[in-house]
């Protein structure tokens, strides 16, 4: 006999997720953060994502060197947010993983 728990388990387990945003910073609220007196936050967002970045399986969207700084981080994000103004109003994350596969594309 089948157990109704096992049954349900599993059509769970087969309903695909869906990505969730977590964050609500936009390239604006970035912008803000890292034109700050206390660069913390800007800093730890912008080193959390080259950590993650660099975690991720191959294709790498970034290949980041380690010698890279925070402070060159922030700059290459910086860049991008001043040459592109048209995209300050998306997602920090998206803006971020953009500005890194530019700055520091994957050469094979």
């Amino acid at each position: 006999m089948i157990r109704p728990a096992i049954v349900l388990l599993a059509l769970a387990a087969a309903i695909p997720a869906h990505a969730q945003r977590v964050s609500t910073v936009t390239g604006n609220r970035l912008m803000m953060l890292c034109h700050t007196a206390d660069l913390t936050g800007c800093d730890a967002y912008l080193a959390g994502f080259a950590d993650a970045m660099a975690e991720e399986p191959p294709p790498h969207r970034a290949c980041i060197p380690s010698v890279v700084t925070t402070p060159q981080l922030r700059a290459v994000v910086l860049k991008l947010l001043h040459d592109e103004p048209d995209k300050r109003a998306l997602p920090a994350a998206e803006i971020v993983v953009h500005a890194y596969g530019k700055a520091f594309a994957c050469h094979p």
